[in-house]
């Protein structure tokens, strides 16, 4: 009779003459839940899944070869890596959506995954978008900062367990809770009072965020959050009315790009010395009229192709950039104005 425990024995791995010709998916898992100690290996689907998969099957049983063949190994730890090598088709049939995916929301075999012993398969279950919540809602509470940070920044988790995520005090948990849209605007308030500018980087850009915790972040003395509240569609216009005046072009260039700008604050960044800032002037909605007039004849090209596409340019300027020496400024102007000839296209054989 075979008998797996001595086909798999720490002996055999130490002479490399293991065999497991006459291995079977049961008896496998029995072994493995003989030796882990516990854990609910012989409850999963993993082994059918690595050694019966229609697409993978080779591939586990080549697995078991080549442990086998593995030399100057410690065979105390044989064992658990030879449970890790086969969970890799596993983990590439969770990638390609055979286990879970948009027809199969509320698949079984994922929410057995969910709770497999090995962080690196609920890693993966955690960061699936077709996860149902009930899963996620459990691996919110998981031991591994690793799964909890999957679930933090997955689309389908929770408000609630969002929520206790930001109390979580893992810095790249935290990162990834101000990161979800699915954030209430009262957590994102717990998370402004940190002290790590990547997590408030991350709030700072996020559309939940107050405008009252916009206009405290707008304080901050690192550049790069102030950068993204002036890009935030939340932000007051009195806070972008200050930070129009920041010392940082990219932190200008992103006032003049948003439009609660206010047109006097467009104005001012229409005479600044960074020709970044004034092209995102000239495409702005929000900029008058007149001062598209003025920038009408501004010496920079793509300026002038910002004034020509902008909804409140006067139909004299557009005539007159209808005329412009730069043929994409003319050709545009053209094309507000309706007068720019047809564009065919020519299929040559």
């Amino acid at each position: 009779m075979y008998d797996i425990n001595e086909s798999l024995s720490e002996e055999s791995f130490e002479s490399n003459q293991c065999d497991i010709s006459n291995v079977t998916p049961d008896l496998l898992k029995d072994f493995l839940s003989a030796n882990s100690g516990g854990q609910r290996v012989a409850e999963l689907p993993m082994i059918e899944l690595a050694l019966n998969g229609s697409e993978e099957s080779s591939e586990g049983n080549d697995t078991a070869e080549q442990f086998c063949a593995t030399e100057n190994q410690n065979p105390q730890t044989r064992q658990e890596d030879l449970l890790r090598e086969l969970l890799e088709p596993v983990l590439r049939r969770l990638d390609n959506g055979y286990i879970g995916n948009k027809q199969n929301p509320g698949s079984s075999e994922l929410s057995l995954l969910a709770e497999h012993p090995d962080a690196h398969v609920r890693i993966r279950v955690a960061q699936m978008g077709y996860l149902a919540t009930a899963d996620l809602t459990r691996l919110a509470g998981d031991q591994n900062e690793n799964v909890r940070r999957a679930v933090a920044g997955n689309h389908n988790t929770l408000p609630a367990d969002l929520t206790r995520l930001a109390g979580d005090q893992n810095v790249d948990v935290l990162r990834a809770v101000a990161r979800n849209r699915n954030t209430l605007p009262a957590d994102l308030s717990r998370l402004v009072k940190g002290k790590n500018v990547d997590v408030l980087h991350r709030v700072a850009e996020n559309p939940n965020t107050l405008p009252a915790d916009l206009t405290r972040l707008a304080w901050k003395s690192e550049a790069w959050v102030r950068w993204t509240v002036a890009g935030n569609p939340n932000t007051l216009p009195a806070d972008l009315s200050r930070l129009a005046d920041d010392e940082d072009v990219e932190v200008r260039c992103a006032v003049g790009r948003n439009r609660n700008t206010l047109p006097a604050d467009l104005s001012r960044l229409a005479d600044d010395e960074e020709v970044r800032v004034v092209r995102e002037v000239a495409w702005n909605s929000n900029t008058s009229p007149a001062e598209l007039t003025r920038l009408a004849t501004d010496p920079d090209a793509y300026v002038r192709m910002g004034v020509a596409s902008n909804s409140n340019t006067l139909p004299a300027d557009l005539i007159r950039l209808a005329g412009d020496r730069d043929f994409e400024v003319s050709f545009r102007a053209k094309q507000i104005l309706r007068i720019a000839p047809p564009i065919r296209i020519r299929f040559v054989r």
